[in-house]
């Protein structure tokens, strides 16, 4: 409890810790307790936490699966194939996940960037993979 979660699944797990989150409660309600943790690369501001992207100035609001696919892209200096991003969403959301949903998801995060900013920045180059083009 003291280390911020936020979310309890289980009502008598909830039910347990009460008196443990009653004598913490200074800690939980300081202003600094919980810092949104946001990851700053390439000029583009990621608060997976709350869901949504910074980029030139505009806030996107986009959903789980396409921030950690951005994530992705980040994270690497050139091309990503759609295989290495269907592995990494895979293992980030533990679910199957197929090709064609790699593609939809990223088309609609380009759109969704494009509509905020005007700049297509996710780019595929046929045979190579994806790419930011920032």
């Amino acid at each position: 409890v003291k280390l911020g979660y936020r979310y309890i699944i289980d009502i008598d797990t909830f039910v347990c810790l009460v008196p443990t989150i009653l004598e913490n409660l200074a800690e939980f309600l300081q202003k600094d307790s919980h810092i949104p943790r946001e990851i700053t690369k390439r000029g583009v501001i990621i608060s997976i936490e709350c869901g949504y992207i910074i980029f030139h100035g505009c806030k996107i609001t986009v959903s789980k699966p396409e921030l950690l696919l951005l994530c992705a892209l980040l994270n690497t200096n050139g091309y990503c194939n759609p295989a290495y991003l269907q592995n990494y969403l895979e293992t980030s959301t533990s679910k199957p996940v197929s090709p064609s949903y790699i593609t939809v998801t990223l088309s609609r995060l380009n759109k969704e960037i494009y509509k905020a900013t005007g700049m297509n920045i996710i780019k595929n180059r046929y045979g190579f993979g994806y790419y930011l083009d920032i």
